[in-house]
């Protein structure tokens, strides 16, 4: 509010001083009740003014609107005044001071131990709540709620749900936004983001009428932005915080109002991945909590960092950010501000590899999550612990933490990770419980605990291990892990792997040599004072890599390849990148046996006929160019198949270059000749002749 009400305006005018204090001292209370900081202001400067020239002094309510308006409201001044309106019988002024007093711990960010004496002051006067106005009830049980917020998020969605009703009855649309606001928060840490959304889209239809003060419409702005960061929906979080923080004199809104406004959009610049404008507003926060030893706001400025950095695929940073809001929310005695610094630990040192100290600090706060209410955390807790069991090769403990996990939110609600986005879930479950119409996670190698690649060398990857073939110390455990690659990988029969590796031992011998040759291999992936990652499974003396555990590219390959040839293709990107995965031949310098050898070549015409077939997909698109390398390089794999030379002089001749196919017509017209002594065939002769080559025999 920039201009005085009317009568104000007629006082001052009319020199009529303590009309205008009488009239403050009552109406700046119900301001105050209304959370209408920018009223009070507008209204307190001119007579502050002139009672400082006249040398008099403010009556207790102006004295108490002058302190509850400043940016750190002081807890001694408020101590004082709540003496004074309690001697007065002035319950009114008092439950303005209590509010104060609750508004003031989250002002200064610290001591939060120390200010359970304002709730108590609160619950007591909520029992004398019939000499009470509704506005009155109402704002105590705003603060209330607030305070609540750190203590017992269950007990704050309650009270929020009374509070709209005081609201309703003192017919203060204010605070029913606040309401909204307020109950947005437990709401979502409960895990029911489901009922947040209704109250969010009634709370839309009223928040912008003419009657809402600026500090209640803020308010709401913050707590919804949140909610769609949550949701993901960092487009629209930015979209309302930069008309938030766009208001009139948004400087003056409460502390905590204009803290969480830049740290919520902070976090939205970070999901989009603008981290000059991330540390601008870091540099900003940082100015304003760090001098002032706001501690609270230091521990949420520092998870706030965190999860940018977690986000952005720094979780080294994340992980030093996230002690450092965990030590920061020590010094505040905030519980909610250590319970959510605790989850971004535990995800950051999963992120770094830290699997077993991750597990044990994720399981260790579980438990406090779920005490204090938080149960969207301990859901991400189960979900986070779920994965670092499966990076392990513990897959029936991973199954169990996700059990565990779905029984924490209700079935109705969709599955949300705080600080993840909705592919990690789907990446955590999938392998767990995986579907059969699923084609392998061809681009997403990374996402399995073991990686074997045998396009070009045989290699294996596991966390921060790689053994090369040509560094393997057993030629057994070698040649068995080719064996089960060659064969599919799954429920490969004893005696296929006997008759390749021991035709001439005798079979109970030949099967005791294969079962020590499994025993050793299970162990080639574990140090040795671990249990064995259960890579490696036998059933029915029938052998199987465990695929919730392993990536193979040439059996991931094979598999998305025979699906194409036999008409149930995949869309053309993940075509693509299947092909992309044949960077050499099957094991390309082992030639010691037949049965890889001929392995080899069946992947090579896989890979021929996958790039053709990529070429038809890229036409049928009208975007023939794009099979060019892929066809190019398929030539100089096969330089001798007339089918790529013809695939791609039909895309030169499609694109309008018959020039280019002409070229691509005398190379393999040359290669033909010269290694087979033959002319190419009728399909690239009569390409040749559209391409108006004439001579083409």
């Amino acid at each position: 509010m920039d201009s005085l009400e009317g009568k104000y305006q007629h006082y001052l005018n009319k020199g009529l001083l303590e009309e205008y204090i009488a009239e403050l001292s009552f109406d700046g209370i119900i301001w105050w009740f209304n959370m209408d900081i920018m009223r009070i202001l507008c209204h307190l400067a001119p007579v502050e003014h002139i009672i400082e020239e006249e040398g008099q002094t403010l009556p207790a309510r102006l004295i108490f609107l002058k302190e509850a308006t400043v940016p750190a409201i002081s807890t001694d001044k408020m101590e004082s005044l709540y003496r004074k309106f309690m001697d007065d019988g002035d319950l009114e002024a008092v439950a303005a001071v209590c509010g104060a007093g609750i508004a003031s711990l989250w002002d200064h960010g610290r001591d939060f131990r120390s200010y359970g004496h304002w709730f108590d002051r609160i619950e007591e006067l909520l029992c004398q709540k019939e000499r009470l106005t509704p506005l009155c009830v109402a704002s105590l049980l705003a603060f209330k709620a607030l305070f609540e917020l750190d203590t017992n998020i269950a007990a704050a969605y309650e009270t929020c749900r009374k509070l709209r009703i005081y609201a309703e009855k003192a017919g203060s649309t204010s605070l029913s936004v606040y309401s909204a606001s307020f109950a947005i928060y437990p709401l979502m840490w409960m895990g029911r983001l489901s009922e947040a959304e209704p109250l969010i889209k009634d709370t839309e239809v009223i928040y912008n009428l003419p009657e809402v003060n600026p500090v209640a419409r803020a308010y709401f702005e913050v707590a919804e932005a949140l909610y769609y960061l949550v949701t993901e929906e960092p487009d629209r979080a930015e979209a309302i915080l930069g008309a938030t923080i766009s208001m009139a004199k948004f400087d003056k809104q409460p502390m905590t109002t204009y803290f969480l406004a830049y740290s919520h959009l902070l976090l939205a610049l970070a999901w989009k991945g603008d981290r000059d404008a991330v540390e601008q507003i870091a540099h900003r926060l940082r100015s304003l909590v760090v001098p002032a030893k706001k501690y609270f706001h230091q521990a949420y400025l520092c998870y706030s960092l965190g999860i940018a950095c977690l986000v952005t695929g720094e979780p080294h940073r994340a992980l030093i950010y996230s002690r450092e809001a965990l030590e920061r929310a020590e010094l505040s005695g905030s519980n909610m501000a250590s319970l959510m610094a605790a989850l971004l630990k535990g995800q950051a040192l999963a992120d770094t590899g830290r699997y077993e100290e991750a597990a044990v600090w994720l399981k260790s706060w579980t438990k406090r999550w779920l005490n204090s209410g938080f149960r969207l955390f301990a859901f991400t807790a189960c979900v986070e612990l779920s994965r670092i069991y499966y990076m392990q090769g513990m897959v029936d403990k991973a199954r169990k933490a996700l059990e565990e996990a779905h029984t924490l939110i209700s079935k109705e609600e969709k599955p949300i990770l705080l600080h993840r986005t909705s592919d990690f879930f789907d990446k955590t479950v999938f392998p767990l419980f995986p579907s059969e119409c699923h084609v392998e996670l061809i681009a997403e190698p990374q996402t399995k605990p073991i990686r074997i690649y045998t396009f070009g060398d045989l290699r294996i990857e596991t966390g921060n291990r790689t053994i090369y073939d040509r560094k393997w110390r057993s030629k057994l455990t070698n040649l068995l892990l080719k064996a089960l690659i060659v064969f599919g990988g799954s429920k490969v029969p004893y005696e296929v792997l006997i008759d390749i590796l021991w035709p001439d031992t005798d079979g109970d011998m030949a099967e005791n040599n294969l079962k020590v040759t499994i025993s050793r291999l299970r162990k080639l992936l574990s140090p040795s004072d671990t249990k064995p990652i259960q890579w490696i499974l036998v059933n029915k003396k029938k052998i199987s890599l465990a695929r919730p555990l392993c990536w193979i590219d040439s059996i991931a390959f094979r598999e998305v390849i025979e699906k194409t040839l036999k008409g149930k293709a995949p869309d053309t990107e993940l075509l693509k990148k299947t092909i992309e995965l044949y960077k050499d031949d099957f094991i390309a310098n082992d030639n010691t046996a037949t049965w890889i050898v001929k392995h080899r070549e069946l992947l090579r015409e896989y890979y021929t006929r996958g790039v053709l077939h990529l070429g038809a997909c890229y036409r049928k698109e009208g975007k023939g160019e794009h099979a060019i390398p892929y066809l190019d390089q398929a030539i100089r794999k096969d330089p001798l198949n007339e089918e790529l030379y013809a695939m791609l002089m039909e895309i030169y001749l499609d694109a309008g270059y018959p020039s280019k196919a002409i070229r691509i017509y005398r190379e393999a017209e040359e290669r033909l000749q010269d290694e087979l002594g033959i002319e190419p065939g009728f399909r690239l002769r009569r390409l040749a002749i559209k391409g108006g080559l004439n001579r083409a025999k």
